[in-house]
């Protein structure tokens, strides 16, 4: 799951227009940053979610990472960052309603722990 930190601000200051900017140039970013075949959609607001797939926690670590860092690029109409939670198993094949929970959770942990880093907890 990718948020993208402070984003009611840039409404807030610039508009809505300048918001959905940011939110395609995101779009953007994220598209640019995973792979063939990762599923990318938007689950509301700011917020969007990654389906990986078969993929190891390092591998989603190393894409989550290129995620941020594509975004961070994005400075109009100012610089963006954005916090990510992966969840992970090590059970195939995972229940993606869990995986979706401890992605949930571990954004709340990123977000906590001062925005614009990517944090992931393992489905117990």
């Amino acid at each position: 799951l990718i948020d993208l930190d402070h984003f009611k601000a840039i409404n807030d200051r610039y508009g809505h227009g300048v918001g959905d900017h940011v939110l395609r140039s995101a779009t953007a970013a994220i598209a640019g940053a995973v792979r063939e075949g990762d599923i990318i959609g938007r689950v509301g607001g700011e917020e969007f979610a990654v389906c990986l797939g078969a993929t190891s926690a390092g591998e989603a670590h190393r894409i989550a990472e290129r995620v941020r860092a594509a975004i961070g690029g994005i400075d109009d109409p100012e610089p963006i960052t954005a916090s990510i939670g992966i969840g992970t198993s090590d059970e195939a094949p995972a229940v993606a309603t869990d995986l979706f929970g401890r992605a949930d959770e571990a954004l709340y942990l990123a977000k906590h722990q001062g925005r614009n880093r990517t944090c992931w907890l393992r489905v117990a």
